[in-house]
């Protein structure tokens, strides 16, 4: 695991349900938005559209929110 794959895993472990997230285009933004796929009841906003591509689930910006 890379540092800031652990960085990122660390940030994704403070968050928690019902929270607003802001994401900016980083890769360990990246990590985080990874890391928390599949929650419930969380809002995760970001600021480009690097992370909502590069997911394999959220192949296009305009599907993020079902992801």
């Amino acid at each position: 695991m890379s540092g800031k794959e652990a960085i990122g895993r660390t940030e994704a472990a403070l968050v928690e349900e019902g929270m607003v997230v802001f994401l900016d285009t980083r890769t360990t933004a990246t990590v985080v938005a990874r890391a928390t796929t599949g929650r419930k009841n969380l809002t995760i906003s970001i600021t480009g559209r690097t992370i909502a591509h590069g997911s394999d689930r959220c192949p296009a910006p305009h599907q993020a929110p079902g992801c």
